[in-house]
C-alpha cells in the first residue's frame, strides 16, 4: 500500500533495495476485452511504489495480491513486502488510481517485522474517521502524541515542497510533545527536519540549537563510525559558522576527519578537504599558527593525490601565503602566492578571480 503519510515510511525504514526476488506468487494476471483487469492480480511494485511490468525485475520492493472485477478492487487487498514476504497493508482500496489510493473500511499498516504500526478507518467515500498508531509493544498512542505525530508529518512535507516558514510551525508544534523517550525510532527525524527548515530560514541560532541535539541523538542511535552521522557533521559544521561556533564547526570536521581516516585514509582527498576546513576554521579564530600546521600537512597530501600542478594544490599554497601574510610576514607570504598564481595562471588564466586574488595579495606584501 501506498504510503499515505511519512509516519509509515519512518517505521518501515525502506531497508530493501535491491535483491534476488524468491517465492513471489504468481496470478492469471488477466484482462478483458476493455483492458479491464479481471480475477486474481500479483501486482509488483518499486520501493517508491511506482509498478513494474516487467516480471522478471529484480527491483521489486513490494508486492499485491487482489481480486478484480471490471478493473476495480473485490475485497480487501494484500500488500507485502518483497524481501521477507511480511505483510504490509490489508484494506479495501476503493479507488488504485488517485496518489494515495482511495480506501474504506477499517485499513491496517504493519512494519518489516510484522507488527502493526498504524490503523485507520474510513467512510464509503474514503473519507478519514479514525486513525490509531501503535507503539513497538503494539498498544495505542495517545491522541496528543498522535497529533503531534500528524504535525510532524505535515512539518515533513512542507519542507519537501520548500515551504520552509509553514514547516517550521508544524515541526515545533511536534517537538513540543516528542522526545528520544515517546518517539526514538523518528525522533531524529524530526530533528533533521527541524535543522533544515531553520538553516533554510537562516535562522542560524535555532539551526545551532537544534543541530547540537541532532549530532547527540544520531550519535547514540547509530554510533561515531556511522556514515550518516559523519555526513551530518559536515553538514551543521555549515550552520556552526554562519553563527560564529566556530569550535563547534571544528568539533564537526574533526568527527569526518576521523571517519575518513578510518575509511578512505589519510592518502585521500577527502582528507586533505578535511585538512582544509579545519585550517579555515582556525584562520577565522586567527589562530594563523595553528592554520598553517594543518595547511603544510594538507599540501604534503595533496601534492601526492592532487598533483602540483592542480588548482586544488595551488589553493592549499595560496592559503598557506595568505596566513603568512595576516601574520604580517611578507617574506615567507611571498614564494607561495607566487607559486600558487602561477599555477592558477596555467590551469585558469590571469583573468580568474584566483589569480588576481593572489596578485592582490603580494602587492599588499610589496
Amino acid at each position: 500500500m501506498k504510503k499515505q503519510v511519512f509516519l509509515v515510511f519512518i517505521f518501515v525504514c525502506l531497508s530493501f533495495f535491491a535483491t534476488a526476488q524468491k517465492g513471489i506468487p504468481s496470478a492469471p494476471n488477466l484482462t478483458d476485452t476493455q483492458g479491464r483487469r479481471q480475477g486474481k492480480w500479483v501486482v509488483k511494485f518499486d520501493k517508491n511504489w511506482k509498478p513494474i511490468e516487467n516480471a522478471q525485475s529484480q527491483d521489486v520492493a513490494y508486492y499485491r495480491i487482489a481480486e478484480y472485477k471490471n478493473g476495480q478492487i473485490v475485497g480487501k487487498a494484500k500488500d507485502y513486502y518483497a524481501h521477507n514476504h511480511q505483510l504490509q497493508f490489508e484494506g479495501e482500496i476503493i479507488d488504485e488510481n488517485t496518489q494515495n489510493e482511495k480506501l474504506k473500511g477499517v485499513c491496517t499498516w504493519y512494519n518489516e517485522n510484522g507488527k502493526k504500526v498504524e490503523e485507520k478507518r474510513f467512510d464509503d467515500k474514503g473519507n478519514l474517521l479514525e486513525r490509531k498508531i501503535f507503539d513497538e509493544k503494539g498498544n495505542p498512542l495517545p491522541q496528543e502524541q498522535v497529533k503531534a505525530l500528524e504535525d510532524f508529518e505535515k512539518g515533513f512535507q512542507l519542507n519537501q515542497e520548500g515551504k520552509y516558514k509553514d514547516a517550521l510551525q508544524y515541526l515545533e508544534s511536534a517537538k513540543k510533545v516528542l522526545n528520544k523517550e515517546n518517539s526514538k525510532d523518528y525522533y531524529h527525524l524530526l530533528l533533521g527536519s527541524l535543522v533544515l527548515a531553520t538553516q533554510n530560514l537562516k535562522i542560524w541560532g535555532k539551526a545551532s540549537q537544534y543541530a547540537d541535539e541532532y549530532l547527540l541523538v544520531l550519535k547514540e542511535k547509530f554510533g561515531e563510525n556511522d556514515k550518516n552521522y559523519s555526513e551530518t557533521a559536515l553538514d551543521v559544521a555549515f550552520i556552526y559558522e554562519m553563527s560564529n561556533e566556530f569550535q563547534k564547526a571544528e568539533n564537526c570536521y574533526r568527527i569526518v576527519l576521523a571517519y575518513i581516516e578510518k575509511t578512505q585514509g589519510k592518502q585521500s582527498k577527502a582528507y586533505v578537504a578535511q585538512l582544509n576546513n579545519i585550517a579555515s576554521i582556525r584562520f577565522l579564530k586567527e589562530d594563523f599558527k595553528t592554520a598553517l600546521q594543518y595547511l603544510q600537512e594538507s599540501k604534503n597530501i595533496s601534492e601526492k593525490v592532487n598533483g602540483k600542478n592542480s588548482s586544488e594544490h595551488a589553493s592549499i599554497v595560496e592559503n598557506i601565503g595568505q596566513c603568512y601574510r595576516y601574520m604580517k610576514d611578507c617574506q615567507n607570504a611571498r614564494p607561495y602566492l607566487q607559486e600558487a598564481m602561477q599555477i592558477f595562471k596555467e590551469q585558469k588564466g590571469t583573468s580568474s578571480k584566483e589569480y588576481q586574488r593572489c596578485q592582490r595579495a603580494l602587492n599588499d606584501c610589496r
